[in-house]
């Protein structure tokens, strides 16, 4: 401990701070008065303190001379180590980013060259998914390079999707089932079609799902009545009436206006009876061709006939002809 005094607490503490650089504690204080020594009327003030332990002491360092930076430069080095690894971590994930980027870019225009992503996006724009609009496309370019415009778009649209049409080669003692939900257009489907082979056959058109009134005689068209999804009854007993023929064909009547998903799942709604082809109605009506191609793919159902134009009726090859003109003007770009 150690003891200072001045002519104020303010100037004894200076004191012990001039001494004591590294801190101290005031242990106790007190006022001298100089008066009952007639010496003086003022006072003196000292303060006892004490070094503060838990502060080192300063140490004098001297001035170096001659030092090797060498070891900072490789303790430096070592410290930045880490760093420089995770500067290469950062460039390799770039570079991953950059290849996801490019098959993402590939994903949307993939590897198409420039002048054929218009086409693949038009494509893409009325109903054809991707993987159809790219093969489409390719097509349409080779075509392109052999032939004219317009007959090149047919050769193209053949080659890609002539096998998702056929053609029913309907004889006495066989039936044709439509059935679909309603407004789909199915009963005047019925009525077109009866129009067309009366020229050939005896026709019996039945409206109602009665095993006894089956008929041995001539071309049966079934018109089933117009099914809600939930009728499961209904889609039971009609596809009792249609397992009880030898030779059947099941049609389900779509309109062309239906969405793409809407229409997936009316094709597995109507999956217990079975169906093997489709017809679309109101062609006309629909600004994406598209999607039936895509339906027509993805469920394997073959079409062979579409209605437009005031309720006519087209057959294979002049359907595929009227998709084919239809998909021409949606391009634009074979006028």
């Amino acid at each position: 401990m150690e003891r200072f005094t001045g002519t104020s607490y303010e100037s004894a503490i200076e004191l012990a701070k001039n001494k004591l650089k590294n801190g101290f504690k005031i242990i106790n204080k007190r006022e001298i008065n100089l008066s009952n020594s007639g010496l003086s009327n003022e006072s003196l003030f000292e303060i006892i303190v004490s070094q503060d332990k838990n502060v080192p002491e300063l140490t004098k360092m001297e001035k170096l001379t001659d030092i090797d930076y060498s070891i900072f430069l490789s303790l430096i080095k070592k410290e930045l180590k880490p760093l420089n690894e995770l500067k290469t971590d950062i460039l390799l994930f770039r570079q991953e980013i950059d290849l996801l980027s490019k098959r993402i870019k590939n994903f949307i225009h993939p590897e198409l060259e420039t002048n054929e992503f218009p086409v693949y996006d038009l494509l893409c724009e009325i109903g054809f998914e991707k993987p159809l609009a790219l093969k489409f496309t390719r097509e349409i370019s080779l075509s392109k390079n052999s032939s004219n415009n317009k007959e090149g778009l047919n050769i193209a649209f053949n080659k890609s999707f002539k096998h998702l049409f056929h053609t029913l080669s309907i004889q006495d003692n066989d039936a044709i089932v439509f059935f679909g939900q309603s407004k789909s257009g199915k009963s005047k489907v019925t009525e077109l079609i009866a129009d067309k082979l009366l020229k050939y056959h005896s026709i019996n058109i039945i409206k109602e799902l009665n095993l006894e009134k089956k008929v041995n005689n001539g071309i049966t068209i079934i018109d089933s009545p117009s099914i809600r999804l939930n009728e499961m009854g209904v889609m039971k007993n009609l596809s009792k009436l249609t397992d009880s023929y030898q030779k059947i064909y099941r049609v389900l009547v779509v309109s062309a206006t239906t969405g793409f998903e809407d229409m997936l799942h009316l094709v597995a709604s109507f999956a217990p009876i079975k169906p093997s082809f489709i017809i679309f109605t109101k062609f006309d009506e629909t600004t994406q061709p598209g999607k039936l191609i895509s339906l027509l793919y993805e469920t394997g159902l073959k079409a062979f006939g579409l209605t437009s134009f005031n309720d006519t009726i087209e057959y294979t090859e002049d359907c595929q002809s009227l998709f084919v003109s239809t998909i021409e003007k949606n391009l634009g770009m074979y006028n």
